[in-house]
């Protein structure tokens, strides 16, 4: 009988508003849409609600959230997996980059050694004017490749500190006893998080912490990257300037009548270029085939995508 007259029992829209903490306009607004059974007693507005009724739309709205809460864990987890793969992506791209770095900063050690095996050479034969030409080459050479080889060193020597304050700036959740994880380890964050989920939260709130992670590390590399390619692109320019100069000073001593001096910068010119061709031609390659790596890229994440959504 007890639970008749509970199951019975008639609400006011206040009585209602009362009992689940929200305004009575938002409660009118549910009786007004239909979500929410109501009586009118007058046709004023004079709302009663029975018991059953409020119990059956709590439950509806209680089903409904949880599959608002399916849906949005279900889109963090695609975008998860999508930043993921893009990292993945940029990572593998930073790698070619800096290999293509070390590729030209080669051919630049390839082209002091050949400058300083001319000028061995033409001092053994006495050769005099040709021996400083080539000496003047190889200072030409060093002191424009000194300032952007010093910049390189410099970015890469900062590279762990940026990734520490990088890391800090994410917040207790990248942290591991009070220490901060390394470029080498950045997935072991998302698996210390998971451990320590009663802490941390709801399951939804770390999957936002998941995606939200990934996303941060897609920045940081795609920024990192840019930085590379900035520094690549001025060792290039410098390379370029380098020959210019030779060339610049083959007229010169042309134009003076000091045609071996002339011959020797010229052929200092044709060093640095045929070293230069050499990187520049796999750098090229590289940019040829960027279009087909994010293909790649994309395919991969697509695949990702349709596993996780056959689950």
């Amino acid at each position: 009988m007890d639970d008749e007259n509970e199951k019975g029992e008639w609400k006011t829209l206040s009585d209602v508003s009362e009992q689940l903490k929200v305004p009575q306009e938002r409660v009118t607004a549910w009786v007004l849409s239909g979500d929410l059974s109501a009586v009118d007693l007058n046709g004023t507005g004079d709302y009663r609600i029975r018991q059953a009724e409020l119990s059956d739309f709590l439950q509806r709205q209680q089903e409904r959230t949880a599959q608002a809460v399916g849906r949005t864990r279900r889109k963090i987890e695609e975008e998860a997996i999508v930043l993921s793969g893009l990292y993945d992506w940029l990572q593998q791209e930073n790698s070619s980059l800096s290999a293509l770095y070390k590729t030209m900063d080669d051919c630049l050690l390839q082209v002091i050694d050949q400058f300083k095996s001319q000028y061995d050479s033409a001092r053994a034969a006495g050769e005099t004017s040709r021996a400083r030409a080539f000496q003047d080459g190889l200072l030409e050479v060093y002191a424009r490749w000194e300032k952007p080889k010093q910049a390189y060193q410099q970015w890469l020597l900062t590279q762990e500190r940026r990734w520490q304050i990088f890391i800090a700036q994410l917040g207790p959740m990248m942290e591991s006893d009070g220490v901060l994880l390394t470029p080498a380890d950045p997935f072991l964050a998302i698996n210390l998080s998971d451990s320590n989920a009663d802490s941390q939260g709801t399951a939804l709130e770390n999957q936002r912490r998941h995606r939200d992670f990934y996303q941060a590390l897609y920045l940081w590399t795609k920024r990192e990257n840019n930085t590379l390619r900035e520094h690549y692109e001025r060792m290039e320019r410098c390379i370029s300037k380098m020959v210019d100069a030779m060339q610049d000073m083959a007229k010169k001593a042309s134009k003076n009548m000091e045609f071996e001096r002339g011959q020797a910068f010229q052929e200092a010119s044709t060093i640095i270029y045929q070293q230069w061709e050499q990187s520049r031609s796999q750098y090229n390659q590289w940019l040829l085939g960027f279009h087909e790596r994010w293909l790649t890229c994309q395919s991969t994440v697509k695949l990702e995508l349709a596993k996780y959504r056959q689950q």
